[in-house]
């Protein structure tokens, strides 16, 4: 956490507004950061983060859903994608880490809706592309990890973002095809279709 606090203090101090090296050095340091917790998540070190204390965690936890909406970045929101999928297929199942699923529906399932459908999400930047294809994977290991509760909290979830009930179904559909290629060809049109 030492790390990570440095880190946070770094990246909360104001710049001055048309410093353009600052604001690089900014991004670079939040990509770097991010790359961070994607290797403890992805090499088996994820009890590290486990062992932090619970708020350490979500405050952790809310800086990956903050880089993965917030930031028009898309480098960086592609590895806060892989970080939550990584995250849920450790910790979103039955005996998980308390508190996860809960935080699976109040921040990760939105961010997978918010994120693409930011007016700075290009999906004619082949990057912004990948990070769809992450975002979708994080998505689908939701399902896989909490099944007919993901889909029941999707159909409640998607009218909220004024999607029509016919297109809540048909996504609530393709979202449990075992076939991520063709989850991932149809989260894309149906975020090019939600931007028009």
């Amino acid at each position: 956490m030492p790390l990570v606090m440095a880190i946070f203090e770094t990246l909360s101090r104001p710049a001055e507004e048309n410093d353009q090296t600052a604001a690089l050095e900014k991004q670079m340091l939040r990509r770097s950061y991010f790359s961070f917790i994607q290797t403890i998540a992805s090499s088996g070190m994820n009890e590290v983060m486990a062992s932090q204390g619970a708020e350490n965690i979500e405050r952790v936890l809310f800086t990956i859903i903050q880089g993965a909406v917030d930031f028009p970045d898309p480098i960086a929101q592609k590895t806060c994608f892989i970080i939550l999928s990584r995250l849920v297929e450790l910790w979103g199942g039955k005996d998980g880490l308390v508190g996860f699923p809960d935080f699976i529906y109040k921040h990760i399932i939105p961010a997978c809706f918010m994120a693409p459908l930011k007016p700075t999400f290009d999906l004619s930047d082949a990057q912004t592309v990948l990070t769809l294809s992450e975002c979708t994977l994080t998505l689908h290991m939701i399902h896989l990890k909490r099944g007919p509760e993901c889909i029941q909290f999707l159909q409640e979830y998607l009218p909220s973002l004024q999607v029509s009930p016919e297109i809540t179904q048909e996504l609530c559909q393709v979202v449990q095809q075992p076939d991520v290629k063709v989850l991932k060809n149809y989260m894309k049109v149906f975020f090019q279709q939600a931007k028009l």
